[in-house]
C-alpha cells in the first residue's frame, strides 16, 4: 500500500491571488488467482482567488501594473475524485489481458472574469469506464474503450451590465443563459501489428475506430432570448440555447509506421497518422448568436513525420522533422466567437539532446522550430481578417531549454536551467505581437537522516526578468498574465 498527500497554501506577487490545492492518493497491490492488480483512489481539492488580465501594451513590464488585479472577486474553486483498478493476466501461451474500471467525477464553480458582467459557472461531470487489452508477444495487440458520463453546465450573470457599448450592455443580459445537461457515450476498439522482416527493419500499422453519442437536454428556453422569454436589443442576445436533440460522430484514426535499425545503437523511423478530435459539448450547445450546431463536425489531423534517435557514446540524441494538416479546426475568435470550417498547416524540426560529462555531470537541452498558420481565408467579427498564411496567434514558433545538472552523490544533487520562449502573434491577423522570453532557474536538494527527510531549495527567474505567462491582443486591447519575479521556494519532504 502506497500513500501520498499534499498541501499547498500560496499567496502572489499580484494583489489578491492566491490559492489553496490539497491532493491524496492511495494505491493498493492485490492478487486474485493469476491475476495482478493495482486500485487507485485521488482526491483534489482547490480554492483559488484569481488575478486576471492586466491592460495596456508592454504593461507586464511596469513594476505597478503587473502587481495589480483588476478582478479582485475573481474565484475559482473546484475538486476532483477518481477510482480506478488495474487487473492483468497473463497465461502460458503468451497472452496478455489487462482490464480498467473506473468511475470519476468532478465539480467546479467560478467566476468568467475575463468576460464582460462576469457570470458565475458551475460545471460538473460524472463518468465510469472500462479499458481492455490483449496482446500476444509484441507482434500484434488489440483493445475496446467504453466511456459513460453525465455533465452539467450552468451560467448565471448576477447584475446587468452598466459599462461598455450599448451593443454590449443589450446582448448581455442579467439573469440565466445556459442551463444544460449532457449524456455522452462513447464505444471504441483498436488494433496494432508490428512485424520484422529483412535486416532491422520493422512495419507497423494500427487503426482505431470510435463513436461518440451526445443526448443533449436544454432545462431553459431554446433560442437566444433573456431567461425571460424577451428579446435583446442589436438582433438578439448573446447567448444562444439549441432545443434537446443528439448528435452522433464516428472516426476512424489509422497509423503507419516504418523503422530500421541503422546499428545497433541508431533507430531511423518513419510514421504515417491521420488522427481526429470530436466537438465537445461546450462547442456544439454553449453557442452564441449566429451559430448552428450543425455547423460542427470532428477535427482531423494528418502527420507525417521522420526521425532519428539514439546513443554516441555519451551523447543521447533525437532529432524529428514533421509536417501536418489540420481540417474542420474550431476555436474562438478575439471577440469570444467559435469559429468552425477551419484550415491550419503545420511544419517544424525538433531535437533533444542529453550529453553524460561525468559521472556526475549531464547537460541536456532540446530546441524546437515550427510553422503554424491558418490555411483559409476569413472575415471575423468587427474587423480582424484571417488571410491563407497568417501565423497561428499564441503559438510560438521557437522553444528550447538548457539544463545542466550535477550529482555529488546518492544524497544531493543541483540543476541549472534556461528556458527559453520566442515571439508570437497576439491576434488572427497578425497585427500585434508578444517579443518572448528567457528564464534562468536554479535547483538543488539534499537527503536526510537515512533517506527519510529530504530538502530542497528552488531559485526561479533569477534575473528577475519581466515577462508574461499568457499574452493575447482582444476589443482592442493587449492583454497579459505577468509572470513573476524573482522567488525562492524551500521544500521538505517525508518518506516512510
Amino acid at each position: 500500500m502506497a500513500l501520498q498527500a499534499g498541501y499547498i497554501n500560496s499567496g502572489s506577487f499580484r494583489h489578491d491571488e492566491q490559492y489553496k490545492h490539497g491532493l491524496f492518493n492511495l494505491q493498493v497491490n492485490h492478487t486474485m488467482g493469476t491475476a495482478t492488480g493495482r486500485t487507485s483512489l485521488a482526491y483534489a481539492r482547490l480554492d483559488q482567488d484569481t488575478a486576471g488580465f492586466i491592460l495596456g501594451e508592454d504593461s507586464y513590464k511596469d513594476p505597478v501594473l503587473r502587481e495589480q488585479n483588476l478582478n479582485p472577486e475573481a474565484f475559482r474553486e473546484g475538486w476532483a475524485f477518481r477510482l480506478s483498478s488495474l487487473w492483468d493476466w497473463q497465461t502460458d501461451s503468451g497472452h496478455d489481458l489487462e482490464l480498467i474500471p473506473y468511475v470519476r467525477s468532478s465539480r467546479m464553480d467560478f467566476l468568467q472574469h475575463f468576460l464582460p458582467a462576469t457570470p458565475r459557472e458551475e460545471n460538473g461531470q460524472d463518468s465510469a469506464g472500462l479499458l481492455f487489452s490483449w496482446s500476444h508477444g509484441t507482434s500484434l495487440s488489440a483493445g475496446a474503450d467504453l466511456d459513460w458520463a453525465e455533465g452539467m453546465l450552468v451560467e448565471f450573470q448576477q447584475d446587468a451590465l452598466e459599462t461598455g457599448s450599448a451593443f454590449l450592455q443589450a446582448t448581455r443580459p442579467q439573469g440565466y443563459h445556459y442551463d444544460y445537461e449532457v449524456r455522452a457515450l462513447t464505444v471504441a476498439a483498436w488494433a496494432q501489428w508490428q512485424s520484422a522482416f529483412g535486416d532491422g527493419w520493422e512495419f507497423t500499422a494500427g487503426l482505431r475506430a470510435e463513436h461518440l453519442k451526445y443526448d443533449y437536454d436544454n432545462h431553459m428556453l431554446t433560442g437566444n432570448t433573456r431567461d425571460n422569454g424577451s428579446e435583446c436589443g442589436f438582433g438578439g442576445c448573446l447567448y444562444t440555447r439549441p432545443a434537446d436533440r443528439s448528435d452522433s460522430f464516428s472516426n476512424l484514426s489509422p497509423e503507419l509506421g516504418l523503422s530500421l535499425d541503422v546499428d545497433e545503437e541508431n533507430l531511423a523511423y518513419l510514421r504515417v497518422s491521420c488522427g481526429y478530435r470530436a466537438p465537445q459539448a461546450t462547442e456544439l450547445y454553449r453557442l452564441q448568436s449566429g451559430q448552428l450546431v450543425s455547423d460542427f463536425d470532428s477535427e482531423t489531423l494528418d502527420a507525417v513525420e521522420i526521425g532519428l534517435k539514439g546513443v554516441k557514446g555519451n551523447l543521447t540524441y533525437e532529432v524529428a522533422v514533421y509536417t501536418m494538416k489540420e481540417e474542420n479546426f474550431i476555436f474562438r475568435d478575439a471577440n469570444g466567437f467559435n469559429i468552425s470550417d477551419g484550415k491550419t498547416r503545420h511544419r517544424g524540426i525538433e531535437a533533444l539532446l542529453r550529453w553524460q560529462v561525468t559521472d556526475h555531470l549531464l547537460v541536456s537541452g532540446n530546441l524546437s522550430w515550427a510553422q503554424h498558420e491558418y490555411d483559409f481565408n476569413r472575415n471575423l467579427a468587427r474587423g480582424e481578417v484571417i488571410v491563407r498564411g497568417n501565423e497561428i496567434d499564441t503559438a510560438p514558433p521557437w522553444l528550447g531549454g538548457l539544463r545542466v545538472y550535477w550529482q555529488a552523490d546518492e544524497r544531493k544533487a543541483m540543476e541549472a536551467e534556461w528556458v527559453y520562449q520566442g515571439d508570437y502573434c497576439l491576434d488572427a491577423a497578425n497585427a500585434h505581437g508578444y517579443p518572448g522570453h528567457s528564464l534562468l532557474n536554479l535547483r538543488g536538494w539534499v537527503a536526510i537522516t537515512e533517506d527519510k527527510h529530504r530538502i530542497a531549495v528552488r531559485l526561479t527567474n533569477l534575473l528577475d526578468n519581466r515577462y508574461a505567462e499568457r499574452a493575447d491582443f482582444a476589443f482592442g486591447n493587449y492583454h497579459y498574465f505577468p509572470g513573476a519575479g524573482r522567488r525562492v521556494f524551500l521544500e521538505w519532504q517525508y518518506r516512510h
